[in-house]
């Protein structure tokens, strides 16, 4: 029985392989051959992991050769039905790990299902100086494009995680600290930013990426009251409680 696996990432990439001889079709999608085999499959129900081999130069899985890629990557695994052109699903989840054997010219990936994700913890609203809420989500009502930079790809000097661009002087050092970068299907924290020049948590993959590829730097927010003022002048909706005291009296004594 053939199947079929749909990769995404967080970023908007979309790959469709098919364990089939020839192509399928699916919901408008064309899913590709590829040689991926069920017998290699295994899913260990107690952890919700499963395992799975495929040749090692397919996309997007080939970025973990060089990096941890940037964009978190999805997995969907279908069973194909034929008879009704429907399918089954047999796992959904994300990849964790690859592994990559080059003299067999295979990969072994390692995911982790959404039941098991979910089965983790969510924390709630602390009680606690920092604001609770993420930049330009619903609670927070920045609206992101507003605290933006674009240009294109071929506006970048790249060098491993540093990034030079004319268009980030534009902004007072630090802004972009705590932000991200957008750019293809890939989504990247910033963690520093001098001048003309940011430092991001992974690198750039510019194999996947064109000069006209358009490629957006988002501000940072350190969560304090102070710079939700300053910056974004939206302290009205600050989800910290800033007037906490910060030093514990009965370890510290009062100061």
């Amino acid at each position: 029985m053939s199947e079929l696996m749909h990769v995404y990432t967080s970023g908007g990439g979309n790959w469709y392989y098919t364990s089939n001889l020839t192509t399928i079709t699916y919901l408008s999608n064309p899913y590709a051959p590829m040689p991926f085999k069920r017998e290699d499959m295994t899913f260990d129900f107690s952890t919700g992991t499963l395992s799975l081999k495929l040749p090692m130069e397919i996309q997007p899985f080939k970025r973990f050769r060089l990096r941890n890629p940037a964009a978190v990557i999805f997995v969907d695994i279908y069973k194909w039905l034929p008879l009704t052109s429907t399918v089954e699903n047999l796992f959904s989840g994300k990849v964790v790990g690859v592994s990559t054997d080059v003299d067999n010219h295979e990969s072994t990936l390692s995911l982790v299902s959404w039941q098991s994700i979910m089965q983790g913890k969510i924390p709630s609203r602390t009680y606690s100086r920092a604001c609770n809420f993420n930049l330009g989500d619903t609670q927070c009502g920045v609206t992101l494009a507003n605290f933006s930079v674009s240009c294109t790809f071929a506006d970048l000097t790249v060098s491993g995680s540093s990034i030079t661009a004319t268009v980030l002087g534009t902004k007072a050092d630090g802004y972009f600290i705590n932000g991200w970068l957008t750019i293809s299907d890939q989504k990247i924290m910033i963690v520093d930013h001098t001048t003309t020049t940011i430092k991001t948590l992974y690198n750039l993959d510019p194999d996947l990426l064109i000069a006209t590829d358009a490629i957006t730097f988002y501000a940072g927010c350190n969560k304090s009251v102070s710079m939700c003022l300053s910056t974004f002048s939206n302290s009205v909706n600050f989800g910290g409680f800033p007037c906490v005291p910060s030093t514990n009296i009965f370890i510290d004594g009062w100061k």
